[in-house]
C-alpha cells in the first residue's frame, strides 16, 4: 500500500483488496472529515480516502479555484448534503409505509381530531 503522503494525487493502490500483490494507479482526492462545529480536535477527525476519476477530480479542483474554497471543503459539504438527503428520503420512505401499514384501520385517523378540524374550518368559513 502506498505510504507517501496523503494528498490529492496519483496513489498506489492494491486491486483487488484482498490481494496486496497486485498493484494498480487510481486518481484520488484524499477527503479530511473533520468536525464542523468550533475547532475540532486532533481526536473529532477522521480521514476518509475517495477515489476519483480524473473528469470528477479535475471538475472539483476548478470548483475550488472558482470559490475560493478547498477542495475537502467542497467534498465535505456534498457528502453532508447527500448523507442528509437521504435520511430525509428514508424517513419519507418510513412514513410512507407506516400510512400504508395503518391505512384503513383504527390507527388511520383521530376521530376526535378529524371532528375539531372539521368543526374549526366550518367556523372559519362561517365568520
Amino acid at each position: 500500500m502506498w505510504s507517501g503522503p496523503r494528498r490529492a494525487g496519483w496513489v498506489r493502490a492494491a486491486v483487488p483488496p484482498c490481494d496486496p500483490g497486485l498493484v494498480q494507479w487510481q486518481w484520488a482526492c484524499h477527503i479530511d472529515m473533520a468536525s464542523r462545529e468550533g475547532m475540532p480536535s486532533a481526536t473529532d477527525k477522521k480521514n476518509f480516502h475517495v477515489p476519483l476519476d480524473r473528469k470528477l477530480y479535475r471538475e472539483l479542483r476548478e470548483e475550488a479555484e472558482r470559490s475560493e474554497l478547498p477542495a475537502t471543503v467542497i467534498a465535505r459539504e456534498a457528502i453532508e448534503s447527500y448523507l442528509q438527503e437521504r435520511r430525509r428520503a428514508a424517513l419519507h420512505e418510513e412514513l410512507v409505509s407506516y400510512a400504508r401499514d395503518v391505512a384503513d384501520t383504527a390507527d388511520d385517523l383521530d376521530e376526535d381530531l378529524e371532528r375539531a378540524t372539521v368543526e374549526h374550518l366550518t367556523d372559519e368559513d362561517e365568520g
